[in-house]
């Protein structure tokens, strides 16, 4: 009698199906961790921008104008984006890969005292937060 061994074609494509499936589950919870990832990176931002304003406080009798923080933001007297880069350096968002013209950046508005992060990966809200 004559027996062969192997796998018949039928399991070896039940084997790939699942390993494809597997595949797909994991690349798709790794690409919304990164995001994630970034989002508490830009929380953390936040705290280190709220900080830089408590620090421009201590020296200077006035608060910084509002206006955007980026590196490509406009950086005159007194100006949030001239007090971070001074106490912090440059402040960039975390998916930013060193080209001019990123779109993502974070405000700070002294009138109603709140620093915000544009359109958070996780839920497309902007996340704001008290400045000092």
């Amino acid at each position: 009698m004559h027996t062969e061994r192997g796998f018949t074609l039928v399991e070896i494509i039940v084997v790939m199906a699942i390993i494809g499936l597997l595949t797909a589950v994991v690349v798709t919870n790794m690409s919304q961790a990164r995001a994630n990832a970034r989002d508490k990176v830009r929380e953390s931002d936040l705290a280190q921008i709220q900080l830089a304003i408590k620090l421009h406080q201590q020296n200077n009798p006035s608060n910084p104008t509002s206006g955007n923080i980026c590196r490509t933001c406009g950086t005159t007297a007194n100006s949030i984006n001239a007090v971070v880069q001074n106490y912090i350096g440059v402040i960039e968002d975390p998916r930013h890969n060193g080209t001019t013209g990123a779109s993502y950046y974070y405000r700070y508005n002294a009138t109603t005292g709140e620093i915000c992060a544009n359109l958070l990966e996780g839920t497309n809200d902007d996340y704001c937060v008290d400045a000092p």
